[in-house]
């Protein structure tokens, strides 16, 4: 197994009887993060927004008696300003919460275990898996493999719009080793055995 013992240790607590643990590691946290990156641009826009409407709109409209007038403008723009920084925010809160994430793959099902701020285990048997597919390959050899996608469908202002969020793991080292112990736990690649480790 090339899992650390704090990951395998983290992983095992959550092994059902008679089910043994192949693989468990952690995320790099930059690779999670980068699925979050669309924020970023819209929290700077919204925070600059924000700074328009806190000092210049103020600043271009002011007269000695509209002071307090002002005052709703202002507010607006500062609420502006701290969404925006909340958004942009968001991908380096993503990068500090994935270390506290392990990956895990069993005898019988995939596993993502999330021990930020409340234990979470998200469990997905053989039969959950949709596809295997290898994404976003690094430099470092560490790529990203997605086997779940769950779409939803909102309605908004009478347009249907279609959300996709992808299920995987993410940023991981050894994707291929991982990809076929997935396979292996599917039952669909010829010759290979169910069980890797010794």
């Amino acid at each position: 197994m090339d899992a650390t013992e704090d990951d395998a240790a983290i992983a095992a607590r959550e092994l059902l009887p008679g089910e043994r643990l192949q693989w468990a590691a952690r995320p790099r946290p930059w690779a999670v993060a980068r699925q979050t990156l669309v924020a970023l641009p819209i929290g700077l826009f919204l925070m600059a927004v924000g700074a328009v409407a806190v000092d210049l709109v103020p600043r271009a409209m002011l007269l000695p008696s509209n002071v307090l007038a002002l005052l709703p403008v202002r507010s607006v723009g500062a609420l502006v300003a701290l969404l925006g920084l909340a958004a942009a925010c968001v991908p380096f809160a993503a990068a500090l919460l994935a270390r506290w994430t392990v990956y895990a793959v069993t005898t019988r099902r995939l596993l993502v275990i999330d021990r930020a701020l409340v234990r979470r285990v998200a469990s997905f048997a053989p039969e959950d898996v949709q596809a295997i597919m290898l994404t976003n390959e690094r430099y470092d050899g560490s790529a990203d493999i997605v086997f779940r996608q769950e779409i939803r469908h909102i309605w908004i202002r009478c347009v249907r719009h279609r959300i996709v969020k992808t299920i995987g793991f993410f940023g991981i080292a050894d994707p291929e080793r991982v990809r076929d112990l997935i396979r292996a736990l599917r039952g669909n690649v010829a010759g290979t055995r169910t069980f890797l480790e010794p």
